[in-house]
């Protein structure tokens, strides 16, 4: 289990802030609301494959304080080398993280101080090192909690999916944008959000995706585990769309779900069921294929153009996974 804790907790400097997290989940805009309420900085919303380009627009903004969550760099060299520029004109301040880390990366060095934990999610990280003690802070931490552990039987299981609907409406440009989200969960104001309506709106959008989604299943064999390749519109997301695979194909040893349209084109995650847990090295799969995860799943990148050909690229997929396979 990784635990690395390094540096001391974050105190306020009087520079400007950066606060780059995760904006496509549950945690990540958590994560945001509480450094809204600790810093007031400009946040920097992120993806897997969005964060490189991202990161190199800091690069022309004024001098400030970087701090990181819900965001693993792990074994990515290209980020390490903008992290490197970065360093030289702001103050890489603190990562807070949930991810597999090599406990060596490089990139962890460049930061003042990290916190890595991968039995807490980000923003109960982020929440400890800004010792927020707040009614406000502990709601938004249990949320991203139950979101991203999934703990299905948990009271605030439905407020936390229908959370995560409205953020992914927003994302598609459907829904009230990520700022205004982050500062009306930052004032208390969950419910103002009325969720569960925009949630509903969501439900309605998804219905299409995932018939369509259903449609495009590829079957595979991958060393005597049966794997299913599904393609989705990115209004499903990763997790969304490999939990909807999970429940409607349960004799499923694995599923990949490629998305193929913006904001996440070219991306895709992995998730293995509970009885496979461990038996297939998914961060490792992931960080050498420009990505990253934990152990139950992750993220990675395709190249656009294989996307012409959806049974070329579940076959090379399928031989990649073959070396992470214990």
């Amino acid at each position: 289990m990784i635990n690395f804790i390094k540096g001391v907790q974050f105190t306020i400097s009087m520079n400007k802030h950066y606060f780059v997290a995760h904006g496509v989940d549950v945690d990540g805009i958590a994560s945001h609301a509480m450094g809204s309420i600790k810093l007031k900085p400009e946040h920097i919303f992120v993806d897997h494959p969005t964060v490189l380009a991202e990161l190199k627009k800091l690069e022309q903004k004024p001098k400030g304080d970087i701090i990181v969550a819900d965001m693993s760099f792990s074994g990515k060299e290209p980020i390490y080398e903008v992290l490197q520029r970065l360093a030289k004109k702001h103050n890489l301040q603190a990562i807070y993280d949930h991810h597999q880390w090599d406990k060596n990366d490089p990139s962890l060095s460049l930061f003042k101080t990290y916190r890595l934990e991968q039995n807490m999610c980000g923003a109960e990280i982020v929440r400890a090192e800004f010792r927020l003690r707040d009614d406000v802070t502990k709601e938004l931490a249990v949320l991203a909690h139950v979101s991203d552990f999934q703990i299905k039987d948990a009271s605030e299981y439905q407020t936390a999916v229908n959370l995560n609907k409205t953020i992914l409406l927003s994302n598609n440009g459907k829904g009230p944008s990520l700022d205004r989200i982050v500062s009306t969960l930052a004032q208390g104001g969950l419910r103002q959000l009325e969720i569960d309506e925009l949630a509903g709106q969501y439900d309605l959008e998804t219905q299409v995706a995932k018939r369509n989604l259903d449609q495009s299943l590829i079957e595979r064999d991958v060393e005597g585990r049966l794997v299913y390749f599904g393609f989705s519109h990115p209004i499903l997301y990763m997790k969304e769309a490999s939990f909807h695979l999970l429940r409607e194909y349960p004799e499923a040893d694995m599923v990949v779900t490629i998305f193929t349209k913006p904001p996440v084109k070219g991306s895709l995650i992995t998730y293995i069921p509970e009885r496979n847990m461990g038996q297939i090295d998914i961060p490792g799969y992931c960080l050498a294929n420009k990505g990253g995860g934990r152990q139950d799943g992750g993220g990675f990148l395709v190249k656009p153009a294989e996307l012409k050909n959806r049974e070329a690229l579940a076959d090379k997929l399928s031989k990649g996974l073959k070396a992470y396979i214990k």
